[in-house]
């Protein structure tokens, strides 16, 4: 789904502090869930295992650069290629190692019809962040004939 929290709330109608784990697309979404069913939140932190994945990411990307990849991509995105178009484009330029392997993952998750986010995360690559930022812009991107949109590069940084 995306990320695993720890919660602690009180919810509707208790009286009581309870600690729950939780897994939502960001701690926004999360909140937003719990507070419309009429919980009282009182933290919401990643869980520690997440941390640990997310640090073992940052240890395996070493020769992928994230950075890269999404510079390259908002231009392609930007020049009017969908996304699997441009991430075609960048496998061609890929030649071997990290970066012909994660976008091959990459476009494999894509032709079984997979959404871009769906395919990030699983690459284990990129950073929940990154992955979430995508997240959000599915839907539009998959409205646009698959990708004539530069909202997944938003969570890529400056450009």
């Amino acid at each position: 789904m995306g990320m695993s929290f720890s919660v602690r709330l009180i919810a509707k109608g208790d009286a009581h502090v309870s600690e729950q784990r939780r897994d939502a697309p960001s701690e926004a979404t999360l909140r937003a869930e719990l507070e419309a069913a009429g919980a009282r939140v009182l933290r919401i932190v990643v869980d520690r295992s997440q941390r640990a994945a997310e640090a073992s990411i940052v240890r395996r990307i070493g020769k992928f650069d994230v950075g890269w990849w999404c510079r390259e991509l908002a231009t392609l995105l930007g020049a009017g290629m969908t996304a699997v178009e441009a991430i075609e484009t960048v496998q061609l330029q890929a030649g071997g190692g990290a970066r012909a392997q994660v976008q091959g993952s990459l476009l494999r998750a894509l032709h079984e019809g997979k959404a871009l986010s769906r395919a990030m995360q699983e690459s284990g690559y990129f950073p929940a962040v990154l992955v979430a930022s995508v997240t959000a812009s599915d839907e539009p991107l998959y409205r646009t004939a698959v990708g004539k949109s530069s909202d997944i590069t938003a969570g890529c940084g400056p450009r």
